[in-house]
């Protein structure tokens, strides 16, 4: 976690961990009350839906032990209204994108133990993970949209919801789009 990096989210966890380093780095760091509203004019729930995979990926590759997102729930209707619009849920109990990719990211990774940042492509964050003995990778390219070759037996999830609420297989990213590879038994 030592490299410059262009991500917000990267840099906000690293001015994090360096006062932590500059303070003799013997505390876990803990990340709470972090969100993205979906509120007019911010983001859109597919933005929400990619900051919180990046957000919690990112903390795996930064040590972040505690990781705590802020706020299940919409507190108002207003989409004028920022404040209001945090939740993972809207106020009817609707869902929202970033419940749905927050949910496949655990889901996927459920017992999957983190190894380190990999390198796909320049400008790539890829993940190495290992679950049940086997390898995934959670990828994206938040700069263009890059074909990976992952040879055969792999299955590629789309962690991004598309439009009519399906995850999509794919095995091109979209751009910021984060997916995961499953290696088939």
């Amino acid at each position: 976690a030592t490299t410059a990096d262009g991500s917000p989210i990267y840099n906000n966890i690293k001015s994090v961990y360096d006062i932590i380093i500059k303070n003799g780095g013997w505390k876990d760091m803990s990340l709470s009350e972090t969100g993205w509203p979906t509120a007019y004019g911010l983001n859109n729930q597919e933005e929400q839906a990619r900051n919180l995979v990046e957000f919690f990926a990112i903390g795996d590759w930064m040590n972040v032990r505690y990781k705590i997102y802020y706020d299940l729930q919409n507190d108002g209707t207003s989409l004028q209204d920022n404040e209001s619009q945090f939740g993972l849920y809207d106020l009817d109990n609707n869902i929202k994108k970033g419940f749905v990719a927050l949910n496949h990211f655990n889901t996927r990774l459920a017992g999957a133990i983190f190894h380190s940042k990999i390198t796909l492509s320049t400008n790539d964050y890829a993940f190495m993970y290992s679950k049940d003995k086997k390898p995934v990778i959670l990828a994206w390219n938040p700069i263009e949209e890059t074909e990976y070759d992952f040879g055969r037996n792999v299955v590629v999830y789309d962690l991004v919801i598309t439009s009519s609420g399906a995850i999509a297989v794919v095995l091109i990213s979209s751009p910021h789009a984060p997916f995961i590879v499953l290696r088939k038994t």
